[in-house]
């Protein structure tokens, strides 16, 4: 009856021995994925951002290439409407009105230029903070 008891013990603590080491190797398991998971939500976030500046970059310098453009065109057609009036000998009056008028136009085409440059940026921006802030309560929930 004692050795019985003394192989049940040693069982028991065996038992007990093996039930500690399948919890600790669970918890490392589960604290591992806990931190892959936050590196890679990290990772997805940086990436994130680096994408949105490039966007951002690009469409910069997009709006500054059609802000030259549209100066340059604006320059050129007060140069051809200069040399038109010279060669029509049109009255210096006339050829003032239609200068500011093409001055004229061209601010206003320059104005909504930028005013959608604005809009496009405030567009992005909310995106971008829409994006990080699911991915945070994403990352939050993993983490739970």
């Amino acid at each position: 009856a004692e050795l019985k008891a003394h192989r049940i013990n040693q069982h028991f603590h065996y038992s007990q021995a093996i039930l500690r080491e399948k919890v600790l190797n669970a918890e490392k398991s589960h604290n591992s994925r806990k931190l892959v998971i936050s590196k890679s939500a990290r990772t997805a976030t940086s990436d994130c951002r680096t994408q949105f500046k490039r966007v951002r970059e690009f469409f910069q310098t997009l709006h500054d290439d059609r802000r030259a453009k549209l100066r340059r065109q604006y320059e050129r057609s007060v140069k051809i409407q200069a040399l038109l009036h010279r060669l029509r000998k049109t009255d210096p009056r006339v050829m003032q009105l239609q200068q500011q008028t093409a001055e004229r136009i061209f601010k206003k085409k320059e104005t909504d230029m930028i005013e959608l440059n604005m809009v496009q940026n405030l567009e992005e921006s909310t995106y971008l903070e829409t994006i990080i802030a699911v991915m945070d309560d994403l990352q939050a929930a993993k983490e739970c």
